[in-house]
């Protein structure tokens, strides 16, 4: 413990509920540093969003709290002389951490070749070890690692932009069967900046003389992109039909 956290401390300890006001405080600073991050990951329309932050990380204080405790009680009365209890604190926080990573995997999800999802999980399972500061009476510690994370998931999500980055799209055409629908469709895309990865087509109608033709397309700038969205939308012998993000 540093200064800050010593004379916090000895602060709550004067109040007059003795450990309990401590633990307390402990607790509630959890919840404001989980709910810090969690309102970041809510209002970019996360599924662990608010709620979900707040509860990983108040309750991993009061574990950490609950063990604090459990070492400090004395259990030697309890059922009998000679009852020796040993709690390491090591391990719970290992058993917190863990439990966490599987609460974390359920909010990836996997389609297409595309994993969203393990900025929120990383989030998750840091609010978990800024639950288990807080517990644990690290109060500076909290407070700037909480800090840090919203940092890292707000400021950092902007930089991100600026660095080149390969993105996808899945386009969907709808055209005429014709020997060469295929490279016409990929023509489309000439002397672009958005490159034709790979193209799927499905024949339809009882002729089969219609055809819906997927094209996933890469590409490092957005507006090249839209660009080429727009020129789909007026192309004579095709006719988009959805476009999203794989």
């Amino acid at each position: 413990m540093n200064a800050f956290d010593t004379h916090l401390t000895q602060l709550l300890e004067s109040i007059g509920w003795g450990w309990t006001a401590e633990a307390v405080f402990r607790i509630v600073l959890a919840a404001c540093a989980g709910g810090l991050v969690g309102a970041e990951r809510e209002i970019r329309g996360r599924e662990a969003g608010f709620r979900t932050h707040i509860l990983v990380c108040m309750a991993s204080a009061l574990v950490m709290v609950l063990s604090i405790q459990m070492t400090q009680s004395d259990w030697s009365g309890t059922r009998g002389q000679g009852v020796t209890v040993n709690v390491d604190l090591t391990r719970i926080g290992y058993a917190v951490m863990t439990g966490i990573g599987f609460l974390g995997a359920g909010t990836i999800l996997q389609t297409r070749g595309s994993v969203r999802g393990l900025t929120t999980a990383a989030a998750m399972w840091s609010v978990a070890a800024v639950g288990l500061a807080a517990g644990f009476g690290l109060y500076t510690l909290t407070i700037v690692s909480a800090t840090m994370i919203v940092l890292t998931l707000w400021i950092f999500n902007y930089l991100g932009d600026a660095f080149p980055r390969r993105r996808y799209r899945t386009v969907k055409l709808r055209g005429k069967w014709t020997a060469n629908c295929i490279p016409d469709a990929v023509d489309l895309f000439d002397g672009t900046d958005v490159e034709v990865v790979e193209t799927t087509f499905e024949r339809l109608g009882p002729d089969l003389g219609t055809v819906d033709i997927e094209l996933r397309v890469a590409f490092s700038k957005k507006y090249k992109y839209y660009a080429v969205e727009r020129r789909l939308h007026s192309a004579g012998d095709f006719q988009l039909l959805a476009a999203h993000t794989t």
